[in-house]
């Protein structure tokens, strides 16, 4: 087991070593970012070590800010995993995720923005399942609730398909309008007026997104 555990750590240790914001690492940086969301669930006893931790976190932050759209993706994509894995570090860097999931949400990419969601939608679920369960949880999305619902309203309005087109590709739209399904789950009847207020505005519009951006957060709250 001391072998497994130390072969994990050398893994993790060459990934985020291989992680840089130089332009002519841009390859070596894709191929780890890549790969570290795999190691994350085997990586636990790392997270437990501050030093350690921090390495990680700051690394994965870094290449969420990358210029190239394709290594911001995966970066989001293992802040998502550490939602998953390690719902109790999240504390330890909250503002930081925060700004940088909310930057990624106005990106003009729809695969971004739709991984900036994910990380909200898995952390929603995360925390409604520990609920369910009757175990403690951090109150990350109660606690950023408000700003968190400005962030779904804007993504909600960020239609990327044409009104007679198919509204199934997967975008800013429908990945808040799923992150909007799971937050209304966890802080129930809250949820209500903010999405009454953004209805109202919406549904009278004479733009067809805006109308259908509220139905979506009707649908989205309702089902």
């Amino acid at each position: 087991e001391d072998v497994q555990v130390e072969r994990q750590n050398d893994i993790v240790q060459a990934l985020i070593l291989n992680i840089s914001e130089a332009p002519e690492m841009a390859q070596p940086t894709m191929l780890a970012i890549t790969a570290l969301p795999n190691s994350i669930r085997f990586s636990h006893h790392l997270f437990q070590v501050e030093a350690q931790r921090n390495a990680i976190m700051d690394k994965i932050l870094q290449a969420c800010s990358a210029q190239d759209e394709d290594i911001q993706e995966q970066a989001l994509y293992a802040l998502r995993e550490v939602a998953i894995y390690e719902y109790d570090s999240i504390q330890f860097y909250f503002q930081e995720i925060c700004k940088a999931t909310g930057t990624a949400t106005s990106s003009e990419s729809d695969k971004v923005g739709a991984q900036a969601y994910e990380f909200w939608t898995a952390l929603a679920e995360d925390e409604n399942d520990k609920l369910s369960k009757n175990l403690p949880v951090k109150n990350y999305i109660n606690s950023s609730k408000q700003e968190l619902l400005g962030l779904v309203f804007s993504g909600l309005l960020r239609i990327n398909f044409e009104e007679d087109g198919d509204d199934d590709e997967w975008g800013h739209a429908l990945s808040a309008a799923c992150c909007l399904k799971n937050i209304a789950a966890l802080i129930k009847n809250e949820v209500t007026g903010p999405v009454v207020k953004f209805v109202s505005e919406n549904i009278i519009s004479d733009n067809w997104k805006c109308k259908y951006a509220s139905l979506m957060a009707l649908g989205s709250i309702t089902e």
